[in-house]
């Protein structure tokens, strides 16, 4: 069994790798939608703002809310941008930690063995970092999460919500009662309504699982919840508005590439595999080496009808669910992927469901029992601190690291132009360092491209261009 001091390293470790992360919160600035949304409410009121967009783009009313009442927009102010982020940053950790404390407590007291619990709860921080760690390691892009607040607010922040959501629920179930108590309900309910108001993607997948929650539940326990009535309620509601929002007809008009049946019925499938496959990492695998004697241990401890035939095969078929949701909706209005911050929400189920099931099948995972036995605590802690450290996207952040002085000297020669051109045709030149972790898009070589125009706006400028492609570089 992998000893206290590996999975203290591991701990580290992932604290090591996350360090270049969070530096560059204190760097990133407002770009494309951010501006957008910002220059549109400046002469509206918030319930104008989100009339207007309902109307005429998107019925995400909830991340168009967040988009019309966030700092930002109300003060004008870029400095606040960074702490705009850190904030969100700091909810998916403590939405994150709340979730796997809970997880970890309600094993316990369904197993009734307190001292064990003395000895795990305190581990659920660690576990936090480590998956986290995980998370911004493989993600598809984590611009796109953490580093934009147009997509953090309608993607990351939802699902926090939705993290305290099932915690609540789970913990409802060793309560006195089995479930939740009512003010529970009522966050759970709350988050669910804006869980459907935030993207299109999510609110189906949460519908989905409230009603699979419903029939797991009935056909398994022979429980009836009827205290998830409210927030499933919420939720197919807060559907309807966004699903029939004028703006949706308008701005799927922009989208091509899909409503093809052909194509429907076979594509999503393909690219489940293919995404799975690429959401390895060897990280994840060591760390999945070095913990796998206590998942079994998880496993021997759940009880028979979890571990039933029938109970696996529903549990199985929800995480097919969740992917086929991501893929299939994508594939039949644009004809392929959909963007990849809907990518890193699938990425960040793919590393919480995913350890759930291999707790699950643990007794048929012999393969990884051998792999588990094999490795010696300091050749897990060797692989887990390379694989970790410089691969993937911690290639890229420590790349972007060391380039830190080159982007923000540029970045200060670029706003000395632009404070000068006021009212003036301005033309600036790309960033001599485009760091590919932290920033999302620049403006374009197009004065009539959107991002040129409200960036002109802001800045009170008469138009921007860029001097040449980034591209042209390369």
């Amino acid at each position: 069994m992998t000893g206290n001091k590996t999975f203290k390293f591991f701990f580290w470790i992932s604290l090591a790798s996350l360090v270049p992360f969070f530096v560059f919160f204190f760097f990133t600035t407002p770009l494309a939608d951010d501006i957008f949304y910002h220059n549109y409410a400046q002469d509206k009121t918030t319930w104008e703002f989100m009339v207007h967009h309902y109307n005429t783009w998107t019925g995400r009313y909830f991340s168009n809310l967040m988009m019309a009442i966030n700092p930002f927009t109300l003060t004008s102010d870029v400095k606040v941008y960074p702490f705009m982020m850190i904030s969100l940053f700091v909810v998916f950790i403590l939405s994150l930690f709340f979730l796997i404390r809970t997880l970890i407590k309600t094993w316990d007291q369904s197993q009734k063995n307190m001292s064990y619990s003395s000895a795990i709860l305190p581990a659920a921080f660690p576990v936090t970092m480590i998956l986290t760690a995980l998370f911004f390691h493989k993600m598809p892009r984590v611009t796109d999460t953490f580093y934009w607040f147009s997509g953090t607010s309608s993607h990351l922040l939802p699902i926090c919500l939705l993290f305290i959501s099932a915690g609540l629920y789970l913990r409802g179930l060793t309560l006195p009662r089995g479930s939740m108590r009512p003010f529970s309900v009522v966050i759970v309910t709350v988050a669910s309504f804006i869980a459907s108001g935030s993207n299109e993607t999510l609110a189906v997948q949460w519908i989905f699982t409230l009603l699979f929650v419903f029939v797991y539940q009935r056909l398994i326990f022979d429980r009836r919840e009827r205290v998830l009535i409210l927030p499933f309620a919420a939720a197919v509601i807060g559907f309807l508005i966004l699903y029939f929002a004028p703006g949706n007809a308008i701005r799927g008009k922009e989208l091509h590439g899909g409503h093809d049946i052909l194509l429907l019925l076979v594509k999503p499938w393909g690219l489940i595999i293919e995404t799975t496959v690429r959401y390895l990492s060897l990280a994840g695998l060591v760390a999945l080496m070095a913990v796998f004697p206590i998942l079994k241990e998880f496993h021997q401890n759940l009880s028979d009808k979890i571990k039933s035939k029938q109970s696996r095969l529903f549990l199985g078929l929800f995480g097919l669910g969740i992917f086929a949701l991501t893929f299939v909706p994508s594939v039949w209005t644009m004809g392929g992927l959909p963007p990849r911050r809907v990518l890193n929400n699938t990425y960040l189920f793919f590393l919480l469901y995913g350890s759930f099931l291999i707790v699950l099948f643990a007794d048929k995972l012999d393969f990884l029992k051998r792999w588990s036995d094999r490795f010696s605590g300091k050749k897990l802690n060797i692989l887990f601190a390379i694989s970790l450290l410089i691969l993937f996207n911690n290639f890229y952040a420590w790349k972007d690291l060391v380039n830190l002085t080159k982007y923000v000297e540029s970045e200060k020669k670029r706003h000395v132009i632009i404070s000068s051109g006021h009212g003036k045709d301005v033309i600036i030149t790309p960033l001599s360092y485009f760091p590919t972790t932290f920033y999302y898009e620049d403006v374009m070589t197009k004065p009539d491209d959107y991002r040129n125009i409200v960036f002109a706006k802001f800045y009170n400028l008469k138009s921007v261009v860029l001097s040449y492609d980034y591209l042209e570089n390369n």
